[in-house]
């Protein structure tokens, strides 16, 4: 029988300190539960006397979501759930792609922690899992335009760990975590959800507060450059297409089976395998 495992707690006197050490203009909040950490990031992001910048860091959240008002599960003791959220000017080219940029960030700080996870097009962060990939977080960003600046949201999901509480039916196939349940009860890094969330904040105010055109990068992380996929369109089309590119825009090239290449933009793909 799979041994399952709890995180422990936050250890909240240890993230407070780095924070005010590393970013010390970074508001701080950590919530036992909420119903969405972007939703709280809107309402709070908006008040006039609202810091600047802030990190909302929840244990669990009753309705977290994703893209498309998908519902994201987040359960206590299992994942990261964290939004960012600035109040300030960003170039229309910058903000266009920062939900590339932000699925970025999270990968390169896995990636240091030596987990090997990749981005399926546009922000979905894949664990390689033997011979397939499961989806270990996802992305929301969000934002609210006013006449002299915005607020901008970055909402992250990540699964660290598995635990007593398995995953719903409709996503067990494809969910993951980034420590599989006999590794955790081999004993955790001290403190490892804390590093990451700070990891993972450190990399995307980086590129907030200096940027640029970060698309190469990106491009070495996403898992679906040359993969044949099955691509869904809003109309419910569904045709396989195998990627050829990825543009300056962000839009995924595709070739379809009749030879005419396809900029997505908005479309839904899943990856084939075999």
């Amino acid at each position: 029988m799979t041994q399952h495992t709890q995180l422990p707690d936050y250890d909240l006197p240890y993230l407070e300190s780095q924070i005010r050490k590393r970013l010390p203009d970074l508001a701080f909040s950590f919530f036992t539960s909420v119903t969405s950490t972007n939703d709280l990031a809107k309402e709070l992001g908006s008040r006039a006397d609202a810091p600047r910048q802030g990190l909302l860091l929840a244990e669990t959240q009753t309705s977290g979501r994703g893209r498309r008002e998908r519902s994201f599960y987040s359960p206590p003791g299992q994942g990261i759930y964290m939004t960012l959220y600035f109040k300030q000017a960003l170039d229309p080219a910058f903000a266009a792609l920062l939900p590339f940029y932000v699925a970025l960030s999270a990968a390169e700080a896995l990636q240091s922690f030596s987990f090997p996870v990749g981005i399926k097009w546009v922000n979905d962060l894949m664990l390689f899992d033997g011979s397939i990939e499961r989806k270990v977080g996802g992305i929301l960003c969000e934002s609210r335009l006013g006449p002299q600046e915005a607020l901008w949201i970055c909402g992250l999901g990540i699964n660290v760990a598995e635990t007593a509480i398995s995953f719903p039916a409709a996503i067990e196939g494809s969910a993951g975590t980034l420590v599989k349940a006999q590794q955790a009860a081999n004993g955790l890094p001290d403190r490892l959800r804390e590093d990451l969330v700070l990891a993972i904040t450190d990399k995307i105010i980086n590129k907030i507060y200096n940027p640029g055109y970060y698309m190469a990068e990106y491009k070495r992380y996403c898992l679906s450059l040359n993969r044949e996929v099955e691509v869904k369109n809003f109309s419910g089309e569904m045709y396989t297409a195998y990627v050829v590119d990825l543009d300056e825009e962000g839009h995924l090239l595709v070739c379809d089976c009749f030879g005419v290449t396809r900029s997505l933009a908005t479309e839904e793909i899943s990856i084939l395998h075999g």
